[in-house]
């Protein structure tokens, strides 16, 4: 799987929306569900943010087994 983790800050929180600001410099900012994030989590935190692509092979063998299951149990 490939991914990529990003520096992020988490700036303040308004109306459950994080306002986070991204990259090295910080200088693209985002906003965000409150509920993405870690419980308990608080302004002024420095985050590691991932980005994962989620291979493609293990969604399909994830249908295949589904099928399977319903197959068999029916």
């Amino acid at each position: 799987m490939k991914k990529k983790v990003v520096k992020g800050y988490l700036d303040r929180i308004e109306n459950k929306i994080a306002v986070l600001y991204m990259g090295n410099k910080e200088e693209y900012k985002i906003d965000i569900p409150l509920k993405f994030l870690p419980k308990g989590i608080k302004e002024n935190t420095r985050l590691n943010i991932t980005f994962e692509i989620e291979n493609e092979d293990s969604i399909a063998n994830e249908i295949e087994d589904l099928r399977n299951n319903l197959l068999n149990n029916s």
